[in-house]
């Protein structure tokens, strides 16, 4: 029995893609993963990825469909570079005022 096909993407995968994709459709996680047969854990695992991720081949072409979206337009998408979007700022460190 031959392993799985994969795809690893030539630099690191952004989940957010999968994400905005799948509200785009109006599509829960649960129903993603029904209809890609991946489930609803694995869409999570996918969407909070921010690095390389490998998954099947016949797994990718599922959720490529499951997203109605070519499987080169997914591909491109995924390894276009992470975007360094800024977290949270962290609140202005706090100053001890002189004694007078």
């Amino acid at each position: 029995m031959r392993a799985p096909r994969r795809v690893v993407p030539q630099k690191p995968f952004d989940g957010r893609v999968i994400k905005e994709l799948r509200e785009k459709r109006h599509l829960s996680q649960e129903q993603l993963g029904a209809s890609s047969g991946m489930g609803k854990a694995n869409i999570s695992k996918l969407e909070r990825s921010r690095s390389y991720v490998a998954i099947s081949y016949d797994n990718f072409l599922m959720l490529a469909r499951a997203l109605y979206v070519a499987p080169e337009e997914l591909s491109r998408r995924l390894s276009e570079p992470v975007s360094s979007s800024p977290g949270p700022s962290a609140p202005p460190a706090y100053k001890r005022q002189p004694r007078a």
